[in-house]
């Protein structure tokens, strides 16, 4: 986030607020590169942070700001920092930011502590989206690889994701990065756009002509990282959420998986979705450490 980070006392109790959007975000943008979204909706906006983290991903196609934040003094203090945080307010970093009562289509992010609570909390929205009565037009787009109950939440662990931050260059403050867990969910509704046209105003996307979602792409289909990739000497050790609905421990081998595969595995990082051999794997039913 590019923006002023502090006025006078007044400073965010979570300086990794930013970065968590930025984490779900981005998921978005590589899944979707030409999604180009023309609306933001933020639920309890604060200080507009989420603002702040779309406008340096889709500056390009966002043309309005839906802000909604029950606090006027965060209301006050998150237009004083868009229009540049001085004594004398500056010329508007983006906009225009006003109320909306209408929910615009497209995909709806939901974040939480990456702790259990935390990660309790999301499925139980995940599950009441998938059990009500408009479940067979509801998408789990990120991270469920599936719509089978979270395998994680059987076991009592969090399913969660590390994001690195900065902290505020305030005193007292480490000076290095820091990393915090974040748990998270993306859903959409089928049928809805998640590409458009290069040019927002004078087009509109449309969902049948719109590109396939790579999720679906390989015979088997993608598998989730869940925790961090230990590269070894001739195999890469991963923790998957599998298509299947499966927690599993897998080593890649050049050998049995093919180098293509094995190339990915060494590449990938954890959160990132990796093709899912399928073939040959057995689920692990032991609880497995980071």
């Amino acid at each position: 986030m590019r923006g002023p980070c502090s006025l006078g006392p007044c400073s965010c109790p979570r300086p990794w607020c930013g970065q968590r959007r930025s984490c779900c975000r981005r998921e978005i943008r590589v899944r979707a590169p030409d999604f180009a979204p023309r609306t933001l909706l933020d639920f309890g906006s604060g200080l507009g942070t989420a603002c702040w983290v779309a406008q340096g991903m889709w500056g390009r196609s966002l043309q309005q700001f839906v802000c909604v934040e029950p606090s006027g003094a965060m209301r006050e203090l998150a237009e004083r920092l868009r229009h540049g945080g001085g004594a004398t307010p500056g010329p508007a970093h983006f906009g225009p930011v006003f109320l909306r009562p209408l929910l615009p289509p497209g995909p709806q992010v939901l974040l939480e502590n990456g702790t259990r609570a935390g990660h309790q909390a999301l499925m139980e929205a995940r599950e009441e989206l998938l059990q009500g009565p408009d479940a067979d037009a509801v998408e789990i787009f990120a991270p469920c690889p599936h719509r089978l109950p979270c395998p994680r939440l059987s076991q009592g662990r969090a399913c969660a994701f590390a994001q690195s931050f900065w902290p505020l260059p305030l005193s007292g403050n480490p000076s290095a990065p820091e990393r915090e867990l974040v748990s998270f969910l993306v859903v959409r509704r089928l049928g809805s756009s998640m590409t458009s046209s290069l040019d927002p105003v004078t087009s509109s996307p449309d969902p049948v002509t719109s590109s396939p979602d790579p999720m679906t792409s390989p015979p088997a289909g993608w598998a989730r990282v869940t925790a961090p990739v230990r590269p070894r000497p001739r195999h890469v050790s991963l923790s998957l959420c599998c298509p299947d609905g499966a927690q599993r421990r897998l080593a890649v081998t050049a050998v049995r998986h093919g180098r293509s595969l094995y190339r990915q595995a060494r590449t990938s990082r954890w959160g990132d979705l990796l093709p899912f051999p399928g073939e040959g794997v057995a689920a692990n039913g032991r609880g497995e450490g980071r």
